[in-house]
């Protein structure tokens, strides 16, 4: 009995280091799963061989593991080949196996099924695992249906045992930061002698070296060395870091990390209650190489430009095209690239490649879509042959990815790198954000399908954990409206430059404008004042807010003016509509009217009506927006339109309802018509009002913390953040610039009302242009804070 236990020990081992250099791409895993599991079949003669790939991944000794694997249909079991010590049965159309224990790597077990129906091409695979020891438990794991029609992918990767991560972090100044994260991966063999080395590239000078223990750091006047006697298995260790400068500017900074180690004696193999060493049974024994060498390539481009750039092995999948070398974020002074460097070029290849990054924006796994142990709220996604990039926001409530809410992105492909404007509005601004990128082989010609290449490899906060800087302001493109109150007690909109505050064009006796996002048309509420207008009101009364409106019978339409012929057409009906806003395709806007009379209580209702379409087409075209909570119209006013496909808005400014004040949101789809929704309330300031929409944020006025500031939040009502920071001054009417990398705002720091912009990401303010008014704000129904600002192309 000792020497079949030693037997089954050698067995156990002999066959690790096998499947050490086995692919390992459709292995499943749960957090309560101790194994990594996988059914490998090939095809032979009309017979499938299936492998069980099963290997330990607990720190705890797995016995009595028991495999049920349903026959497939079209399939009968011809044989099993197992060790002796394991069993066999077949019963009631599955095949169960039994291993009496899992130390590391399984001894090889496989079984054969005859095909027995000669038109079936595909067979599912699937197995119910149960396991023994510290934390028993089973799991049912569904893995890819094998295809015999495909071509087999015959490939097998190369597994050092020595996993390597390495970046460096580039500055302003020309400093470069390489730091390496070394873990040693193989369960079974000891690593001694271990040595990193880095000879120092051409362009670079040497500045320090420093290493955690056990390592040690040193420098022969050519080659930043790491040293280890012995490397600990599975540990994650602080980086070793080598700092170098630039010696002047160069577009490319080539390195190659060298690591090289001896393996020492194989430990102890646990078997029941007692332990074996190896000793002499006089069976051969092939033992692993005695040194190891490997390298990884690491190339800096655009060394002089700030960036974050995180390198991956290449080889670690079978195609090239889709073999990620690095990923970078490359900080531009007009904003952050993201950049993926591939072992080919992927636009001139056949084989369809693809490419994500996803961002979990808060660092948190249990939150957004499960992706290599991140919890991802947003995704970039380009395939190679693409044009531009999508970005996908991960839909908590349906569990998927909200392709109906992607929004386009710049990208493109030069020799082997693809280039693509990182969206902003996927992280919280100023906040740290964790990230993973992938790339993919698309292609269904093989069997299995070709693994996805990650970087990094492992998911760890030093490695893949990023905050963008706030981007530098030196011009800003487009044009800015702004509402400025004219002599005889109106409002007219002006058209600035952004940049330079010239003055572009102007539109009399209007007010609340809104671009399109194209730019070429803009919304306006036309007025046409008398005494009759006014109305009395009790403003901010906690979180109440009543306002009471007295004899509003004069004109305030919603008009469309086209910036480039500089006329106009009505596009609202009745008499007191106002706070236009484009939905961000520029087919419809939202807005809101009073109540026609009668109504109780005499509250705006929010209207979606179609763009372009002159008011005398009627009133069929209206939808009003309809919620469970008020299936006859939804009262509220301030009305934008998110991008993901709804209606922000406040309910009770102004309104006579009393409600729970603060920015609601709705989806914009819910009417009379349809399926009324639910409203979700995402603030509770009763001084919250919104201001503009776009890039999956909402920015805001409010006076939240005592005067009037300017903030954003995602649409969902998280990451608030006070953007203008100046309880001095008063600040408001915020407005996204096109690109979604700035926030402009009107405020009077300084004793001037000017316009003013922010990095959505937060930072400091700085001054645009003046406004041409020292008072350009009229009071009460009046006052600046029912104004609108908008910035387009």
């Amino acid at each position: 009995m000792r020497r079949r236990r030693l037997f089954r020990g050698l067995a156990i081992v002999l066959v690790g280091m096998m499947l050490l250099s086995m692919p390992r791409a459709a292995r499943a895993q749960t957090d309560t799963f101790p194994f990594w599991f996988d059914l490998v079949p090939t095809l032979t003669d009309g017979r499938i061989t299936v492998r069980i790939d099963i290997s330990s991944r607990a720190d705890w000794r797995i016995t009595d593991v028991t495999l049920s694997v349903p026959i497939p249909a079209g399939t009968r079991f011809d044989s099993a080949q197992v060790l002796p010590v394991n069993r066999v049965s077949v019963t009631e159309g599955a095949i169960t196996i039994r291993l009496a224990d899992v130390y590391n790597y399984a001894a090889e077990n496989s079984f054969t099924l005859a095909i027995t129906d000669p038109h079936r091409t595909v067979f599912p695979l699937s197995a119910t695992v149960r396991w023994n020891g510290e934390r028993p438990g089973s799991e049912t794991v569904s893995l890819q249906p094998f295809d015999i029609s495909r071509t087999p992918l015959g490939w097998q990767p190369a597994a050092p045992r020595l996993q390597l991560q390495a970046k460096v972090v580039t500055a302003a100044d020309g400093t470069l930061t390489l730091s390496i994260f070394p873990k040693a991966t193989d369960k079974t063999f000891r690593m001694w002698d271990v040595r990193v080395s880095i000879p120092v590239p051409d362009g670079l000078t040497f500045v320090s070296a420093d290493a955690p223990q056990p390592f040690s750091a040193g420098f022969n006047g050519q080659t930043v060395v790491f040293s280890a006697i012995e490397l600990p298995r599975l540990v994650d260790f602080p980086p070793l870091v080598a700092t170098f400068t630039l010696k002047k500017p160069a577009e490319t900074i080539a390195a190659k990390i060298w690591a090289q180690w001896t393996n020492g004696p194989r430990d102890p193999v646990h078997l029941g209650d007692f332990s074996v060493q190896y000793v002499d049974t006089g069976v051969p024994e092939p033992l692993p190489p005695a040194t190891e060498i490997f390298a990884l390539d690491a190339t800096v481009t655009a060394p002089e430009i700030p960036q974050l750039t995180v390198f991956d092995r290449v080889g670690d999948v079978p195609f090239a095209p889709y073999d990620l070398m690095a990923v970078s974020f490359r900080q531009y002074e007009n904003g952050t690239k993201l950049v993926f460097r591939t072992a080919e070029n992927p636009a001139v290849s056949p084989a369809p490649s693809e490419f994500s990054l996803y961002i979990d924006s808060d660092c948190d796994p249990n939150t957004g879509a499960a992706v290599h142990g991140l919890g991802a709220e947003y995704r970039i996604n380009f395939p190679a042959h693409a044009t531009r990039a999508t970005v996908v926001p991960w839909r908590a409530g349906a569990v998927d990815w909200d392709w109906d809410s992607s929004a386009e992105q710049s990208a493109g492909v030069q020799g082997n790198e693809i280039t693509i404007a990182f969206p902003y509005n996927a992280v919280a601004a100023g906040q740290p954000f964790c990230w993973v990128a992938s790339g993919k082989d698309t292609t269904t010609d093989y069997f299995p399908d070709p693994p996805p290449d990650w970087v990094p490899d492992e998911v760890s906060a030093e490695v893949s954990r990023y905050q963008l800087a706030p981007p530098t302001f030196s011009g800003a493109q487009g044009k800015i409206a702004v509402p400025l109150f004219n002599s005889v007690g109106f409002y007219d909109v002006y058209l600035f430059g952004a940049f330079s505050g010239a003055e572009l064009g102007q539109i009399t006796y209007a007010r609340q404008p809104n671009f399109a996002a194209d730019g070429r048309t803009l919304l306006v509420n036309h007025q046409q004042f008398s005494a009759q207008n006014r109305f009395s009101y009790t403003f901010f009364d906690g979180r109440r807010v009543t306002f009471i409106f007295k004899n509003f019978s004069a004109a305030e339409k919603i008009f469309e003016y086209s910036v480039a012929r500089k006329t106009e057409i009505p596009v609202s009906v009745d008499a007191r509509d106002a706070f236009p806003f484009y939905n961000p395709q520029g087919t419809e806007f939202v807005f809101s009217t009073v109540a026609p009379a009668g109504a109780t209580p005499d509250a705006p209702f929010l209207v979606i009506r179609p763009a372009g379409a002159p008011s005398e087409s009627g009133e069929t075209s209206y939808r009003v927006l309809t919620s469970r909570a008020a299936p006859d119209g939804v009262r509220g006013n301030f009305p934008v339109w998110t991008d993901d496909g709804a209606i922000a808005f406040n309910p009770c400014l102004p309104s006579s309802l009393r409600v729970d004040c603060g920015i609601y949101a709705l989806d914009a789809a819910s009417t009379a018509s349809a399926q009324p929704a639910a409203a979700v309330q995402l603030t509770t300031g009763a001084s919250d009002i919104p201001a503009d929409a776009g890039g999956g944020r909402i920015a805001f006025s409010s006076r939240r913390d005592g005067d009037w500031e300017v903030y954003v939040m995602r649409n969902d009502g998280s990451a608030v953040k006070n953007l203008s920071g100046a309880p001095a001054a008063t600040d408001g009417l915020p407005t996204f610039s096109p690109d979604g990398r700035w926030v402009a705002f009107i405020s009077d720091r300084g004793g001037q009302w000017a316009v003013w912009v922010v990095p959505v990401t937060g930072g400091e303010p700085q001054k645009l242009f003046a406004l041409p008014d020292k008072d350009p704000w009229g009071d009460g129904d009046l006052a600046w804070y029912f104004e609108r600002m908008s910035w387009s192309p």
